[in-house]
């Protein structure tokens, strides 16, 4: 009995994950026929053409020439957190031309991917098919670096469950500098600890994650500080696009010191509700229950979103094993969402058509997205809320 469970929520769950992770690759490999001007506009309009095999990967490698394996941030200005910037400098030295890169860059994105779907049974309430069987895995597994900084998100939450707190924070400070929105859970974890094991235990969680944060970005920032900010003051300038300000509120895309500061005011209020809730629940596992909550009201109010910020999404539901029409009504709204983003991407050269299908189509997807957000915080507080629960700490599984 004990082997027929194991294959069926560890063992299986895997060789599902790596088959759909397999198909994501594949549906990138048409970008490997390229062989145009080595030049971002031309290699996009390529891609675009080609509904679904569009990545940020390969894009960049032509934007930033790392074909001439090029230092970021010393030898050219790059927007995301030292730690992406660490992978795709070492997987581009490694690299003889594109196909070399991207296939290295997949390969190790969909390990990290596999990786994730062996951690979640780890979780007491972890449902590893409700990340195996996502369509986001195939979707975002090589469109743009998440599931590095997802894999290093699911370790940390794991280690918070198992107590083993240094090591968490170690990790969730290497989440945090791969992609930055981990940092919104830092908050919700001291919470967690301050309220279980006392203030003492909270401050030294910060104390490590702090270090942490040194020793990974002190390097960058003593030797090129201007650039160590670049990914900082490049978001902060980058204008909204479909999001809850433009949709909801009615404005453009270009009142980008409005949406910072409303953004800013709305993430922050949400937090303090959120960690309100937290605080008072009776639940031993709020702290997991509320990561996702934040994320998905982060993202609902985030100035841009993403289509690949759905791994986040549907790798903490698997852990907090969320409902499974939850997680079904998130998948066919992502699907709907990334049909639609791609496809207008590929009538970027037909003005009218495009224009229709971005009001027509485009547009209600961002809708939907944005109801599917609210629903996923409006369940995750509920269920924070109620007052059973299981023990977060224990991990030992209910089977």
């Amino acid at each position: 009995m004990g082997d027929s469970l194991h294959w069926r929520n560890t063992l299986l769950p895997l060789v599902v994950a790596v088959l759909v992770l397999s198909l994501g690759v594949w549906m990138r490999w048409p970008l490997l026929g390229y062989d145009g001007p080595l030049t971002q506009d031309a290699f996009n309009r390529y891609v675009f053409d080609r509904l679904g095999s569009y990545s940020d990967i390969a894009s960049l490698y032509y934007r930033d020439g790392l074909a001439e394996h090029p230092r970021p941030y010393f030898d050219y200005p790059f927007e995301y957190p030292i730690g992406t910037g660490l992978f795709v400098y070492l997987a581009s030295l490694t690299a003889i031309g594109l196909a070399d890169y991207f296939f290295l860059s997949s390969s190790l994105l969909v390990l990290c991917g596999v990786f994730v779907a062996r951690l979640i049974p780890e979780f007491p309430r972890g449902n590893a098919w409700l990340w195996a069987l996502s369509p986001a895995l195939a979707f975002y597994v090589n469109l743009n670096w998440d599931m590095l900084g997802v894999v290093f998100m699911a370790a940390a939450l794991l280690l918070f469950v198992r107590r083993r707190d240094d090591f968490g924070a170690v990790a969730l400070a290497a989440a945090a500098w791969i992609k930055f929105f981990p940092l919104l859970f830092l908050p919700l974890v001291l919470a967690d600890r301050a309220k279980r094991q006392g203030w003492w235990a909270a401050s030294r969680l910060a104390g490590v994650f702090a270090l942490t944060s040194v020793a990974i970005n002190a390097p960058l920032l003593l030797l090129a500080p201007e650039a160590w900010s670049h990914f900082f003051s490049f978001n902060a300038a980058r204008e909204g696009d479909l999001n809850a300000f433009t949709l909801f509120f009615g404005l453009e895309p270009s009142s980008i010191e409005t949406m910072n500061r409303l953004s800013f005011l709305a993430v922050s209020v949400g937090l303090a509700a959120l960690l309100a809730v937290q605080w008072r629940s009776e639940r031993t596992d709020a702290l997991l229950l509320a990561c996702p909550a934040l994320l998905a009201w982060f993202f609902l109010w985030g100035k841009v979103y993403s289509p690949q910020y759905a791994l986040w999404i549907v790798a903490l539901l698997a852990v907090v094993g969320a409902s499974t029409a939850l997680a079904v009504a998130w998948s066919a709204t992502d699907v709907l969402y990334f049909a639609a983003s791609f496809a207008t991407l590929g009538l970027e050269r037909f003005g009218e058509a495009q224009g229709w299908f971005v009001n027509h189509a485009l547009v209600p997807s961002a809708f939907l997205r944005e109801g599917m957000l609210l629903v996923v915080v409006l369940w995750c507080a509920g269920e924070i809320w109620r007052k059973r629960g299981t023990d977060t700490y224990s991990v030992e599984r209910n089977n």
